[in-house]
């Protein structure tokens, strides 16, 4: 029962916090996870909430996301149906896939229902502790985030205090790792807290800017950069990469109730949100991802046309991965763009042949 209840931990905090982040109060929050108590129905339908989907999408999709509890219900069924009324509410409201999972092995008379309610109750006291504690923390975001901004300057100073910066300040000289590197990164993962959606691709780009661009800048000078035109190369194949990424996860988003695609374009192809959360593969969706492609294509032609000869060797590992990237397009591509429904992904054996080829040209 215990491992159980700790597994809860990590769920809890999320939801806690994900609530805030909707713009649920206090309240509200805690109240979500007392009376609903379902994890995974919770985080999907906060996240749709924060992408404004209509309340029809919300309870068709967290219906279909909790019909097992009909079979975990039909199959205790003659176990809790010889309890009062109030025991069989009880365990109904209790009832959740780890209850389940502990409570079925037992037959009618084995059945202990004071068991039952010890481990419901001890999953429902363990969630909404941890669900308090991801308000909590949920509520102290800006204190979390400027404390970072704080412990970087503090760092770049000569006095990191943090773990991960003790760590790394030793080799933040050699590898020309400067304080405006972390501080943008950083901002990009404020902005995914945050930020759901995006009206146009200037605001997209600028958030790929902040977790890729930046962080291709960082892994050039690491991977042995010695040409000044190289850091130009590395922020638009981060741009090219980050983009792949959201063509290739956009269901997968979507059902985290976080839209990536800029809106105006969306708008320009005729595909709603809707459209995503559902998964409607339609042909305005597949017309949008081939402009999408494309777009990131031209990233990677226009990093690849940057990139100073003298550096195509030292640069090996991120010329690796484009080559991997870009095959990844091309598979989304062929297959029509079925993002909504499916995760493209490249066999072990076929990555490591686009590797050693491309080690090979460079």
């Amino acid at each position: 029962m215990m491992p159980l209840s700790i597994a809860v931990i990590p769920w809890g905090l999320v939801a806690g916090s994900m609530a805030m982040n909707t713009g649920l109060s206090v309240a509200q929050a805690i109240a979500m996870s007392a009376v609903i108590f379902a994890g995974a129905a919770q985080l999907v339908s906060l996240g749709l909430v924060m992408a404004g989907a209509s309340f029809a999408t919300i309870m068709v999709t967290v219906f279909f996301l909790t019909a097992q509890h009909f079979i975990y219900a039909l199959t205790l069924r003659g176990d809790i149906a010889k309890h009062k009324l109030l025991t069989r509410v009880g365990l109904g409201f209790l009832l959740t896939d780890e209850f389940f999972a502990l409570v079925s092995p037992f037959d009618q008379s084995t059945f202990n229902r004071w068991y039952a309610l010890g481990v419901g109750l001890c999953m429902y006291v363990g969630w909404n502790i941890f669900t308090l504690l991801g308000v909590v923390l949920g509520k102290n975001m800006e204190a979390v985030h400027t404390w970072w901004q704080g412990e970087v300057a503090q760092a770049f100073a000569g006095q990191p205090s943090h773990p991960v910066m003790q760590a790394l300040m030793p080799h933040a000289s050699a590898y020309g790792i400067e304080q405006r590197h972390l501080l943008a990164v950083i901002e990009g993962c404020r902005m995914d807290l945050e930020q759901t959606r995006y009206l146009d691709f200037a605001g997209l780009a600028r958030y790929c800017h902040l977790v890729a661009g930046v962080v291709g800048e960082v892994a050039a000078r690491i991977f042995g950069q010695t040409q000044d035109a190289t850091t130009a190369y590395a922020h638009k194949l981060g741009l090219a990469f980050q983009l792949t990424n959201i063509i290739r996860d956009v269901g997968e988003d979507a059902r985290r109730g976080r839209v990536y695609l800029p809106l105006d374009e969306m708008k320009r192809f005729s595909v709603t949100v809707d459209d995503l959360f559902e998964a409607r593969q339609t042909d305005d969706f597949r017309k949008l991802m081939e402009f999408q492609i494309e777009r990131a294509e031209h990233y990677y032609a226009q990093a690849l046309a940057q990139l100073p000869a003298s550096d195509r060797k030292t640069q090996r590992p991120g010329l690796i991965m484009a080559a991997i990237y870009r095959d990844v397009l091309d598979v989304i591509k062929a297959e029509g763009c079925l993002v909504l429904k499916q995760r493209t992904s490249l066999t072990p054996l076929r990555k490591l042949w686009l590797a050693g080829l491309t080690w090979v040209r460079s």
